[in-house]
C-alpha cells in the first residue's frame, strides 16, 4: 500500500535529518525534519520556542557532516500542532548536489 511506503521513507529521513535549524532575522530554533524534497520540507518545532518569529524569509539548514549542509530558503505553507509545511523558495546548487 502507498501509506506504508510513505511511512518507511519518512522514518528513514527523520533519523538522518534530526539536527536541522530553522532561522529568520530574529534568531534560530532547532527542528526535526520529517520529510524533505526540492519543493520543501515538513518540520517539527518544539513547543515554547521564542527566538524565531517565523516571518519570511526563513532559512532551513540541515547539517550533513562537518563540511556540508543543505541550505534552503523557505516560507511556511501550513502549520498543525507544531508541525510546519515549508515551501522552498530557493536552494543553492551545492545543497541540491548533497
Amino acid at each position: 500500500p502507498m501509506t506504508s511506503h510513505d511511512d518507511r521513507r519518512r522514518f528513514r529521513r527523520v533519523d538522518f535529518f534530526t539536527d536541522a535549524v530553522l532561522s529568520d532575522a530574529n534568531g534560530r530554533v532547532p527542528c526535526d525534519v520529517h520529510d524533505l524534497s526540492l519543493h520543501g520540507a515538513l518540520v517539527a518545532i518544539a513547543p515554547g520556542y521564542s527566538d524565531v518569529s517565523l516571518e519570511t524569509p526563513l532559512t532551513l539548514e540541515i547539517p550533513l557532516d562537518a563540511e556540508h549542509q543543505i541550505r534552503m530558503q523557505v516560507q511556511i505553507a501550513h502549520e498543525r500542532e507544531g508541525v510546519y509545511g515549508l515551501e522552498c523558495e530557493n536552494i543553492d546548487v551545492d545543497s541540491i548536489t548533497h
